[in-house]
């Protein structure tokens, strides 16, 4: 019984180390926030990333592709923790700051397709009847 104790315990062992010897090899690469990469990844989502000159503090949204929505808006100025201002569905034409009041080095905006691409964001006239809504 002691021998059939340690050939299981060496096979067991064996095992374990060809295991955490694999997985270091196996690990998956994280893109830095810094790349449109990591925007993408993390809201399944189509980015582009311009980089700002110097002295430029405000960045104001364009119109998205066609049959598409803008997702994230990524703000990026100064380094560190704090150095990004994300801002989920970023509204087109309106403007954009980093908190921190700091000019920006870069930002990120990413878009998806619209799933609603006929559906009105707003009513033109709050008197006319919602033809999407059953109700009205």
């Amino acid at each position: 019984m002691p021998a059939l104790r340690r050939t299981l315990t060496a096979a067991v062992l064996g095992v374990a180390l060809a295991g955490a010897a694999a997985a270091p090899a196996s690990a998956a690469v994280v893109p830095t926030q810094n790349t449109e990469a990591y925007w993408e990844a993390l809201y399944d989502a189509s980015c582009t990333k311009t980089e700002l000159v110097d002295g430029i503090g405000s960045f104001t949204v364009p119109q998205p592709p066609a049959g598409s929505v803008w997702t994230v808006l990524v703000l990026k100025a100064g380094s560190g923790s704090g150095a990004r201002t994300v801002v989920e569905d970023p509204v087109p034409g309106a403007v954009y700051t980093h908190y921190s009041g700091k000019d920006l080095s870069h930002v990120i905006l990413c878009s998806v397709e619209d799933d609603y691409p006929d559906y009105p964001d707003y009513p033109d006239d709050p008197d006319e009847p919602d033809p999407y809504d059953p109700v009205s």
